[in-house]
């Protein structure tokens, strides 16, 4: 072969290897798929930012993108993110509690465990011990919360003309609800004890209020899935998978270590 054929031939080759690796990569890249996730803040469970983050988002994350995806967070108030997934505009809703929000579909395994309390005023000496000590108490609630998978009594309550309720929507609602109480607006409301520690903490109010009892269950939230997409089946199997894998290696562990919190049993 003369000098100059060898050199045409090195170019050609190097040409052909170059464009090789240029397809693979393109191919690989469009083999990620970007699932569309709604969810709310409910700090420390989902937290809001630029790159949001909570354990529940790390877990998903975790779970998903092990599987090839890439996960797109987008943030709304607590009852739009219901619509927005139910209505199928979204892949799936971060966390939604089963017996509360019908019409979707669930895996398996819960993505959190959360204990549900009522806080009051610091030096309030009320406590919750059924519905009948909420009687004449100004209750506050978040619209779209539902607590009847832990005590249908006390949902039923909330929504009976005997209730006197305030309620919120929109953003920070439990910051807010937290203000309300502490202005003497509303007397008590119930949610997670992790979230009301966290929001109190966060914005200098830890010791401003103090907890009054709890529904004696606890609350377990899912990732819920449009019922009308095809591929629901499929992310709900990995799902599913993915929790126990990261429970059985210890990923799981090292997540809620994260955020100074122990996995659940």
């Amino acid at each position: 072969m003369t000098k100059r054929k060898a050199s045409i031939f090195m170019k050609f080759s190097f040409a052909a290897l170059t464009s090789c690796v240029l397809s693979f990569s393109a191919a690989h890249a469009n083999s990620t798929q970007t699932l569309n996730v709604a969810y709310f803040s409910y700090p420390p469970f989902l937290i809001e930012g630029d790159t949001p983050s909570g354990f529940i988002i790390d877990i998903e994350r975790e779970i998903y993108e092990h599987a090839g995806y890439t996960l797109n967070f987008t943030l709304f108030p607590y009852s739009r993110a219901l619509k927005e997934t139910s209505h199928g505009n979204f892949d799936f809703c971060a966390s939604l509690v089963p017996m509360a929000v019908p019409g979707l579909k669930y895996p398996e395994h819960e993505v959190a465990e959360l204990n549900n309390v009522f806080v009051v005023k610091k030096g309030n000496t009320w406590r919750y011990t059924g519905v009948a000590s909420l009687e004449g108490k100004k209750i506050g609630s978040i619209v779209s919360y539902d607590y009847s998978s832990i005590s249908k009594e006390y949902n039923d309550y909330l929504h009976s003309d005997k209730a006197k309720v305030n309620a919120l929507s929109g953003s920070n609602a439990t910051l807010r609800m937290l203000k309300m109480i502490d202005k003497g607006r509303v007397e008590t409301f119930n949610d997670s004890q992790a979230l009301i520690k966290y929001t109190a903490s966060q914005n200098g109010l830890a010791d401003e209020f103090e907890f009054a009892g709890d529904l004696g269950k606890l609350l377990l939230t899912k990732p819920g899935f449009p019922e009308s997409a095809e591929k629901s089946d499929t992310l709900i199997k990995i799902f599913d998978q993915g929790m126990i894998r990261i429970r059985n290696n210890g990923r799981l562990e090292e997540i809620m270590n994260k955020y100074g919190l122990k996995a659940w049993p």
